[in-house]
């Protein structure tokens, strides 16, 4: 039902009426939703409006279109395959979406003890720290720290920028192209600044993924460690 003398915008009511039939699985995943002929009649509004609130769904990651058959609920856990995990560029790519980055820090550090020996190299010595909020829809967030040694890519901090692709930045700048890695999967409990870049409870679950990776010579490139809200991500073992 939506009320047109509302303030709430027309488009919003009927987004958050259809997100309440998904949630309460009136709508399953993997369902086909009424077309936007039957919506327009059932909410009575325009076409217009019905695009609109699709459209905002789409970008939540609720809905997705599949040209010649109709608009489908989607799972809204993310789901990555840990063994074939690329990077966050193509994993969006893949599902027809743009990737959102957001910088939270990036500076140049001295390498701890046990930094030095992930990243094979000597303690103290120079590395880049990059900090950085992936958002995958509808309030599903990654946060990703990953550490480069300095030495082995001069001015990467000044050619670091807010919506930049570090696999492309790596291959384009460096010669460097990921070619294998290790990972580690363990659960972790959210601190204070994980809940609140996250937007999660202190203490939340959460899935902490640490990555070396890799190129085709043997080379290190870098170490990243990754936290997901584990209520809203899941992740498949299968090659």
């Amino acid at each position: 039902m939506v009320y047109k003398k509302s303030q709430v915008p027309l488009y919003r009511q009927v987004e958050n009426e259809l997100l309440a039939l998904i949630e309460n699985k009136t709508y399953p995943v993997g369902s086909l939703i009424p077309s936007e002929k039957e919506l327009e009649q059932y909410f009575q509004v325009s076409r217009i409006t019905i695009r609109r609130a699709i459209t905002e769904l789409e970008k939540q990651g609720f809905l997705v279109k599949r040209q010649g058959k109709g608009t489908f609920v989607q799972s809204y856990k993310i789901q990555r395959n840990i063994i074939k995990l690329g990077s966050y560029t193509q994993y969006m790519n893949e599902q027809g979406r743009e990737p959102v980055r957001k910088i939270i820090q990036a500076y140049e550090t001295s390498a701890s003890q046990g930094l030095a020996t992930l990243l094979a190299i000597e303690e103290s010595t120079p590395v880049i720290c990059l900090q950085r909020i992936f958002e995958f829809g509808f309030k599903n967030k990654g946060l990703e720290i990953s550490y480069y040694a300095a030495e082995q890519y001069p001015e990467l901090l000044e050619r670091i920028y807010q919506h930049s692709s570090m696999t492309e930045l790596l291959k384009q700048k460096y010669g460097k192209t990921e070619a294998a890695s290790d990972q580690r999967l363990e659960l972790a409990l959210a601190s204070k600044e994980q809940a609140s870049l996250l937007e999660v409870d202190l203490s939340a679950p959460l899935f902490k993924l640490q990555r070396r990776v890799w190129d085709r010579d043997h080379g290190l490139l870098y170490y990243a460690v990754m936290y997901y809200d584990a209520t809203k991500f899941s992740f498949d073992i299968n090659n």
